[in-house]
């Protein structure tokens, strides 16, 4: 009996641990990126460079390692949470990269927001308005998840709700820059779909759908704020 498990576990792991294989993350996912998604190879690359440096002798990035946001060695794996790894790595380059290049004066408040290899937009914050000040104008209907976690409760540290439309702007960011690549990888998932079945493409709805929902999102929630603020608050449009 036991040999015969043995046999029937080895012929499992022939048949459908060939796509199982563990790969190095750092290697694939930067083959990846760079065939599918040059935007997103180009955060990786740039948010590397400016790791460990100092700006006025002061420390200000680590060694942001994008792969530690890999929770899996197998190629399945990498691919389902690279757009986290980008997600996650656009944060850093947005609260970073204008003290790092110093963009603007040191010990100013501002957010360099990512859009692709040739634009990077430095903006230095004004007064705020809190964005948790707003969450009861959301409807009931448009509150999902990300409202719990973004909106409300109040959150003292929160760059979404502290840092007002800069904060909903930094995540808006990510999720773009998270969703472009996810929908980038559809001639990933055709070219895996013509060996393995088109029922692929459902891993690829799966990747892509979440990730979308959150980009319209957060647009939603950032033009809420700005109409709000025209009807109440109009000082902190006038300083923008």
């Amino acid at each position: 009996m036991q040999k015969i498990f043995i046999i029937v576990y080895f012929l499992f792991q022939c048949i459908y641990g060939i796509n199982a294989q563990k790969v190095d993350k750092r290697t694939y996912s930067l083959s990846v990126l760079k065939t599918y998604s040059p935007e997103s190879y180009h955060l990786i690359k740039k948010m590397e460079e400016l790791s460990n440096t100092k700006v006025k002798g002061l420390m200000i990035a680590g060694n942001d390692d994008f792969t530690k946001w890999l929770s899996g060695s197998t190629k399945e794996d990498i691919i389902e949470d690279l757009g986290t790894a980008v997600h996650e790595t656009c944060h850093a380059y947005t609260f970073r990269h204008p003290l790092i290049t110093q963009a603007v004066g040191f010990g100013d408040d501002a957010s360099s927001f990512y859009v692709d290899e040739n634009t990077t937009m430095v903006v230095r914050h004004t007064d705020v308005y809190n964005s948790h000040k707003m969450s009861k104008e959301i409807p009931n209907a448009l509150r999902t998840m990300r409202y719990e976690v973004y909106l409300n409760p109040k959150s003292i540290g929160l760059s979404a709700q502290k840092d007002g439309a800069y904060g909903l702007m930094n995540e808006w960011t990510a999720y773009f820059n998270d969703t472009r690549l996810r929908v980038q990888l559809y001639d990933y998932y055709i070219a895996k779909s013509k060996k393995e079945g088109v029922e692929v493409m459902l891993d690829y709805i799966s990747n892509i759908s979440s990730s979308m929902l959150a980009h319209y999102e957060f647009q939603y929630y950032h033009s809420s704020i700005f109409s709000m603020l025209k009807k109440t608050n109009r000082q902190y449009i006038e300083k923008l």
